[in-house]
């Protein structure tokens, strides 16, 4: 479209606009249509909203033919593509986010915008900041990279990545790894910018919806550890993950820790909350851990409440670790008696399995032969693996555990690594296995069977899983390196 033609175009835009509040609501509607066009690619739907996304909330009436569409095709993900918006506000960004998170909910479809320049995305993500429900995509061609069909044959795309925010960065690198993609990551915006016309794609002014823990945790032997920042409020509540929490009390974790040596302090709605988690704690045989609270700026009556409630208090993290009575053991250790396969597990083994072999070979370009299977205890060789294990419950009540030597771990997470001078080897290995997650879900829902995971625990000792459950063990060669996974109740 040449500068006349959007000249004319933007004039037209105009004419209607000022129009509208002259007709009927019959004629509304239809202009209402116009404005909300709908098209439909592979598993996408996608909205072309036109002209001035403001106040008017007529413009973001979705039809009842276009309702029906979404309902009986029931795609996994909704676009709102900008390419045909002269402006919009704040007012119209949340209006017309309204009409279609309301239409998502119908099959639980992602929801995302596209097709914008720097100074929209600028906007899109200030008026989206407490917002980790959407995805942004410069255009939808990016954004069928992530939401589109993959195929083998797109493995060789050349893809670069960079973004402003290392997380985001990270996070869009891992996902379109996980997918079956080898992007290239820019260190920088120089680099970037010099590199990003030789590339096919270029991944910039994207950002997916976010997967990142508003609280950071982390795994420890028998210890499930929240490193926190600001007051422990009811701001903090909201943002606290209550199924993972419920997930690792059944798997067998015995102290929950907040770590507060970065945080400013505690009021009542916080000692409050942590008493409800050590009363369901109490059942399990479990306890909540507070360590590094500022006690001179802690009211005596905050102080009796955390004893009185049996939460242990300790001056510093390490104190904590120092106690002979706390950290020793391992998550799921000691009173756990060993369970027997079941049917369900067994049944589901063929596709968690090719789930977890095609990531790795995706992942490291290798490729990945299954060598055996038997029905027996865990059991590695603890010096030469890293082993890694993730619970998950729901319709199907399971724990894997993979085990990959360290060379093969480096070449899976290169992309996560490379320009990553804080993250290691055990961090970037708990990603992959969190990548591996999303596809057993997304592979378990395409079958109706819903789960939820526990976080991934990389484990320092294994001596006590040998004692626990007997479970299907099967070795793995990756390109000629030695694996394995194990699937038990």
């Amino acid at each position: 479209m040449d500068k006349k033609d959007k000249i004319i175009k933007f004039k037209y835009i105009l004419i209607l606009r000022d129009l509208r509040a002259n007709l009927n609501p019959a004629i509304n509607r239809e202009i209402s249509r116009r404005f909300m066009r709908l098209k439909f690619k592979d598993d996408t739907a996608i909205f072309y909203p036109l002209g001035f996304l403001d106040g008017d909330v007529s413009k973001y009436e979705i039809s009842e033919k276009n309702i029906n569409s979404i309902r009986q095709k029931s795609p996994r993900y909704i676009l709102i593509s900008l390419k045909n918006a002269v402006y919009f506000n704040k007012i119209g960004f949340n209006l017309i986010l309204e009409a279609v998170l309301k239409l998502a909910a119908f099959n639980g479809a992602s929801v995302g915008f596209c097709d914008y320049n720097e100074v929209k995305f600028k906007a899109l993500k200030r008026m989206s900041k407490d917002m980790t429900n959407l995805s942004f995509f410069e255009t939808a061609s990016i954004a069928t990279l992530f939401w589109g069909e993959f195929k083998p044959e797109y493995a060789n795309r050349r893809i670069i990545v960079f973004n402003d925010d290392a997380d985001q960065k990270r996070q869009i690198a891992l996902k379109l790894s996980s997918i079956g993609y080898i992007p290239t990551i820019a260190k920088d915006l120089k680099e970037f910018k010099s590199l990003h016309k030789d590339f096919e794609y270029s991944v910039y002014l994207t950002q997916i919806k976010s997967s990142k823990k508003d609280i950071k945790t982390t795994l420890k032997e028998n210890a499930v550890i929240y490193e926190l920042e600001g007051f422990i409020d009811s701001a903090f509540i909201n943002n606290f993950d209550q199924k993972t929490f419920n997930n690792s009390l059944k798997i067998g974790f015995k102290f929950f820790v907040f770590d507060m040596s970065k945080s400013s302090s505690i009021n009542i709605h916080g000692v409050s909350f942590l008493a409800k988690l050590s009363t369901v704690c109490a059942e399990y045989g479990a306890a909540i851990v507070v360590c590094g609270l500022k006690l001179a700026s802690t009211s005596q009556v905050l102080k009796n409440d955390l004893e009185d409630y049996g939460i242990l208090v300790y001056k510093s993290l390490g104190e904590f670790y120092e106690d002979d009575s706390t950290i020793a053991g391992g998550g799921g250790s000691g009173e756990e008696r060993p369970k027997n396969l079941t049917k369900d597990i067994i049944n589901a083994l063929p596709s968690l399995l090719a789930t977890v072999t095609d990531t790795l070979a995706s992942m490291s370009g290798s490729t990945v032969t299954k060598i055996s299977t038997a029905i027996e205890r865990f059991s590695c060789e603890e010096g030469k693996f890293n082993i890694g294990s993730v619970a998950f419950y729901g319709d199907l009540e399971a724990k894997f555990i993979l085990c990959l030597q360290k060379s093969d771990i480096k070449k899976m997470c290169k992309i996560l690594l490379q320009n990553s001078e804080n993250l290691s080897l055990s961090q970037a290995y708990a990603d992959l296995l969190g990548v591996i997650c999303d596809r057993i879900e997304s592979q378990l829902a395409r079958q109706a069977i819903t789960v939820s995971f526990t976080l991934p625990h990389i484990l320092e000792v294994t001596q006590d899983e040998s004692n626990k459950n007997r479970g299907v063990l099967v070795r793995l060669d990756i390109d000629g390196s030695d694996a394995i996974f194990f699937l038990s109740k």
